[in-house]
């Protein structure tokens, strides 16, 4: 577990994970997304968050009459300068709860699958998301059979957000338990 003590690194981790996020997110949210893993306690977080919103790194949005909070261009601008203050495993701990709230649907984002046949009989399996019309993830994968391929489209349409979680949280080394037994 990370402790930060210090504010300015508490300010910068709420930072990070706004950033992270993306969108508007509820305070109540924040406070459980970022005291999750232990960095950061309660007071410590409701103190440094309102010193961002007193300086405009972080700010109000109602939406549907819910209060909000957004990271403004300021507080991104912060974290692209002092991100690198952070430690590595500080910056992962963020990520990894940034990542436990992201949401395809949240973000306004497009997902798309396609398949083919491939001339030895396996499946070719591509998923990707579009945010803006950018893509920001995408994925392609041989598949030996045809129920392998129905077994992931069925995964991929049930649940897109979990399984881009669990690979985010394979490739960032946040499931390193689940390579520690295959080694």
């Amino acid at each position: 577990m990370i402790a930060l003590i210090k504010k300015t690194e508490i300010k910068l981790y709420i930072l990070y994970i706004m950033k992270h996020i993306g969108y508007p997110i509820e305070f109540d949210k924040l406070n459980d997304t970022v005291t999750a893993d232990g960095a950061v306690n309660y007071f410590g977080f409701a103190e440094c968050f309102s010193e961002l919103v007193e300086t405009a790194n972080i700010e109000v949005v109602t939406t549907e009459g819910k209060e909000s909070f957004v990271i403004t261009d300021q507080g991104i601008n912060v974290v692209d300068t002092l991100a690198d203050s952070l430690s590595h495993g500080t910056r992962r701990t963020a990520l990894a709860a940034a990542t436990r709230l992201t949401s395809f649907e949240k973000r306004g984002a497009s997902i798309e699958q396609s398949s083919e046949e491939l001339p030895d009989g396996r499946y070719l399996f591509n998923f990707s998301v579009k945010e803006y019309s950018k893509e920001t993830f995408s994925l392609s994968v041989t598949l030996e059979n045809r129920d392998q391929l129905i077994t992931v489209q069925n995964n991929m349409t049930k649940n897109p957000d979990g399984v881009y979680k669990c690979i985010m949280a394979l490739l960032s080394g946040q499931a390193d338990y689940m390579l520690n037994s295959t080694l």
